[in-house]
């Protein structure tokens, strides 16, 4: 299956059995505390704004990965895609 991004990019996602094709699949959690900002005056056009500490917060996020069995039978580029 092909999906045409907003910025004209094509990404290829496959759903059978990648073990069959020769990769693995790998899921990794990362988990940890994040400072949280809140603005200070008015916000203009320009992305300038001024900000300051406002507590923080903790967050869990999820990575899938997908990679050859085999590192040396594959060169090519990584390709991120979040999923919200």
């Amino acid at each position: 299956m092909s999906t045409n991004l907003r910025d004209g990019k094509v990404i290829h996602i496959y759903f059978g059995d990648m073990r069959l094709r020769g990769y693995l699949e790998e899921e990794f959690f990362l988990a940890g505390t994040a400072k949280r900002y809140k603005p200070v005056g008015t916000h203009g056009n320009d992305g300038k704004w001024e900000v300051e500490g406002a507590g923080e917060a903790s967050f869990k996020t999820r990575i899938l990965v997908k990679r050859p069995k085999d590192p040396v039978a594959e060169v090519g580029p990584i390709r991120g895609l979040p999923i919200t």
